[in-house]
């Protein structure tokens, strides 16, 4: 996370130096569980929230063997990263134009930046049935996604950047389409073939 949002996160992590193991597994295993419930995590990275120079970053291993559940001869897993919900937006600006007031850009997404990625390790043999990977690039911000598999890996990444300004009304179809594009990007699963068994 960066820009205005990334001091939220610091001040949650400014005591995270003098933090004790069991502090420290005790945040594990509370991360794993808002990733899966019933999940043990462990490998937490943490940074300094009072160090200004340091990357806002967590990550964390997550083991959750029942994390996907059995539909028919397929596996389907819950992804459990945020997905942005803009259409409603995008519904409320076209009911208002033409428009007559100039855009504030910093108040559609935020003067900030945020990642997430999310790397699933699978049984050798699953494949994914991936959706496709969402690039939407504009004055307003920039949102990128993509889902691949490299072997027995998978990997998601969503990241969205806000930006700041003042745009001049006729430009917010320009800002309709751009968050259209956004959510564009629904995907809210993860479909697995398995390796058929034999009889």
């Amino acid at each position: 996370m960066s820009g205005a949002g990334e001091y939220s996160l610091r001040r949650s992590l400014a005591s995270a130096p003098t933090m004790t193991a069991k502090e420290k597994d005790g945040l594990a295993r509370a991360l794993a569980n808002q990733v899966f419930e019933g999940a043990a995590g462990d490998s937490l990275t943490l940074f300094d929230g009072r160090d200004l120079n340091a990357v806002p970053e967590i990550s964390v291993r997550v083991h959750a063997p029942r994390a996907a559940s059995r539909s028919g001869s397929d596996y389907i897993l819950t992804l459990p990263l945020p997905s942005y919900s803009v259409s409603e937006m995008a519904a409320e600006l076209e009911a208002h134009t033409p428009r007559r007031y100039p855009i504030d850009v910093a108040k559609v997404l935020g003067p900030s930046s945020v990642r997430w990625e999310f790397q699933l390790a699978v049984p050798p043999g699953w494949k994914a049935k991936l959706p496709g990977n969402v690039t939407a690039e504009s004055r307003f911000g920039n949102y990128r996604s993509s889902y691949r598999q490299e072997g027995d890996t998978v990997r998601v990444e969503r990241e969205i950047t806000g930006a700041r300004g003042m745009e001049p009304p006729e430009r917010v179809n320009e800002l309709i389409a751009w968050l259209k594009a956004i959510a564009a990007d629904d995907a809210q699963y993860l479909v697995f073939s398995t390796p058929q068994q034999g009889p």
